[in-house]
């Protein structure tokens, strides 16, 4: 007489949990027999297992939750590859849906009569596929480095799943998150120099794959003044960049890239036009119209020498008028000041030249200063051209300083 074997009760979910358990096993070691190499194995499945239980069940409050995560994590990043898949499949198993609600929750959609009945049973299918390893990951966030962690977990994932098919759904669930996480409303951008932490500038060498940074100096040449690097960041991760762009700022379209990449190329940037360097040249007697103004500046005694100041005033001040009126990103003038009092309607009203002669006007705009003009009849049209298309007004003896 045969007899049928029941698939339920407790000594077939004992069965089932010691099968799950070898299943393990066989991922973090290949083939059978105990040694050194499955007690390790087996310890480390033993400290997460019961960490996993209490994150299953919330236990704690927002200190006890952090330090569990603490503990994971630790434990993570101090095993293999073959461990780390074998704790990825544990949390799969443990953070798991349950099966009864999703067959019900799909049962009802399949029955239902009308849109009420639908709807309902969609919300009742989402809450039961809500599974708690959404919920799981979200600890992580109360770590310092928890967002970073999630991030190497998920390249974990990846190399693990040619071998680990089962831990799809986890990627599933991961990517999710992060894709929440990194909204680009949630994104700083923030421009790279070579002033930056040298720990953003070595992983800026380290990311760039389409053309490779080969040295310091090659780095250096690629934040030069004739360059511009921005990249955005996340705020939990702000040494990390996600997304960079590198720009060269050049007279036409060049023909090679090796003419960007040439550390030894000049600079591709002039301040002055031909005509005016030739006019200070002249004036001040130096025999290079590339670097005379630069010279000039750079001698200290230049404010106080009547000579010297009056040969400077001039294309001085034309700097200024362009760089206050037409020097802008995007559609906003580089300088903050200028953008406060632009979009709230005024104008450029007038330059003073050496109004400032003290050493942090020096060195914030070699002693120049501008004065804003608000004509309560222009404010108006003022304020909606420069919102509207970035228009700078100025006064005529500001705009004939352009010409």
């Amino acid at each position: 007489m045969s007899q049928a074997v029941s698939t339920r009760g407790p000594l077939a979910a004992f069965e089932r949990l010691r099968h799950w358990w070898q299943r393990l096993a066989a991922v973090v070691l290949p083939g059978t027999g105990a040694g050194e190499t499955d007690r390790v194995a087996e310890r480390i499945l033993g400290e997460v297992r019961p960490l996993l239980q209490e994150s299953r069940t919330q236990r704690g409050g927002e200190v006890a939750v952090r330090n569990r995560a603490e503990r994971i994590a630790a434990i993570y990043r101090g095993a293999s590859l073959a461990q780390r898949t074998a704790i990825l499949e544990l949390i799969t198993h443990e953070f798991a849906p349950k099966r009864e609600e999703l067959e019900r929750a799909i049962a009802a959609i399949q029955e239902a009569a009308d849109d009420a009945e639908l709807s309902r049973a969609e919300a009742r299918l989402r809450i039961a596929l809500n599974a708690p390893r959404a919920k799981f990951f979200t600890q992580f966030n109360l770590l310092p480095e928890g967002v970073k962690f999630l991030v190497d977990l998920r390249a974990d994932l990846l190399a693990a799943l040619p071998t680990a098919p089962a831990l799809e759904v986890l990627k599933v669930e991961l990517d999710g998150l992060l894709e929440s996480w990194f909204d680009p409303g949630f994104l700083e951008l923030r421009r790279i120099t070579w002033h930056s932490p040298a720990l953003i500038l070595e992983k800026l060498i380290a990311y760039e794959a389409v053309h490779p940074i080969q040295s310091w100096n090659d780095l250096r040449n690629r934040l030069d003044t004739d360059r511009r690097c921005y990249a955005f960041f996340h705020p939990r991760l702000p040494n990390e960049p996600l997304i960079f762009v590198e720009i060269a700022l050049t007279r036409g379209l060049p023909g090679s890239v090796q003419l960007l990449l040439d550390q030894g190329a000049a600079e591709k940037q002039t301040l002055l036009p031909a005509a005016e360097a030739r006019k200070l040249t002249e004036a001040l007697g130096h025999p290079d119209p590339a670097t005379v103004l630069h010279d000039a500046l750079s001698r200290p005694e230049w404010p106080s020498d009547a000579r010297l100041g009056e040969a400077l005033r001039e294309p001085m001040e034309k700097l200024a008028a362009r760089y206050l009126v037409r020097e802008k990103s995007g559609t906003h003038p580089l300088d903050s000041v200028a953008h406060f009092h632009l979009s709230n309607g005024a104008q450029v009203s007038r330059l003073y030249w050496l109004a400032d002669t003290s050493a942090h006007g020096m060195e914030q705009s070699y002693g120049m200063m501008v004065s804003y003009r608000y004509e309560p009849s222009e404010v108006e049209e003022h304020h909606e051209r420069f919102l509207r298309d970035g228009h700078i007004a100025a006064a005529r003896r500001v705009s004939r300083l352009l010409d």
